[in-house]
């Protein structure tokens, strides 16, 4: 849990950050980048060992990276998810998805007695106790908030047309989305790569004889 929670004055600007980040990085491929440029780079050396490069990151992190992950590991004692909560893009991103999602919790009013346990466990610190739905895109629909009420179907997942739903649906309904997406690339042809295992294997060689980049 949350050792400290800032402020509204401080946590706001702080939720900005990974927008911010979100949005630098959409400027860059979508506004910086035409179609040829993003294909050109999808098949460059480095982007077939970026997985490899990530992995060289961690094994040999320089001063600089690894003060930073001292950091944010610190950070994260302190602050419950602080790089999830403030600075991760791919977080953002989802999370705006998410708002598209016609799976929601609802409040029963009536039901409810102000205990806000619901908001003790909530990993986004939203404030359900106050909401009659809950629609943020701090929300990850991990259902504590739904376990941990005291009252039953005081807080329940529903989805079109106020339907009341098992919150089992809600990770089912995710596996069918990956699912689905695996077997769209697959039967289209994009899930198997299209780089030899021979260049794969002299990339990586190649990648992991260089000295370190001193990031």
């Amino acid at each position: 849990r949350m050792q400290f929670r800032p402020p509204v004055w401080l946590d706001f600007p702080l939720l900005g950050l990974k927008y911010v980040l979100l949005a630098f990085f959409c400027y860059l491929v979508l506004w910086r980048m035409n179609l040829e440029q993003i294909t050109a780079f999808q098949r460059s050396p480095y982007n077939m060992v970026a997985a490899g490069k990530m992995l060289s990151f961690f094994l040999a992190p320089s001063r600089l990276a690894g003060g930073v992950l001292l950091f944010l590991g610190l950070a994260s004692l302190v602050v419950r998810n602080f790089w999830c909560r403030y600075l991760c893009p791919y977080g953002a991103l989802l999370g705006l998805v998410a708002l598209c999602s016609p799976l929601r919790v609802r409040r029963d009013a009536g039901q409810c007695i102000d205990c806000k346990k619901c908001e003790k466990v909530c990993p986004g610190t939203i404030k359900i106790a106050a909401r009659e739905v809950v629609w943020s895109s701090e929300c990850v629909g991990c259902m504590e908030c739904v376990g941990v009420c005291p009252r039953e179907d005081c807080l329940t997942l529903t989805g079109p047309g106020r339907v009341r739903l098992p919150v089992q649906v809600l990770p089912l309904m995710v596996l069918a989305v990956f699912f689905l997406f695996w077997l769209a690339a697959l039967f289209s042809g994009h899930w198997q790569s299209v780089v030899p295992p021979a260049a794969l294997k002299q990339f990586y060689g190649m990648m992991f004889s260089l000295p370190p980049a001193g990031i």
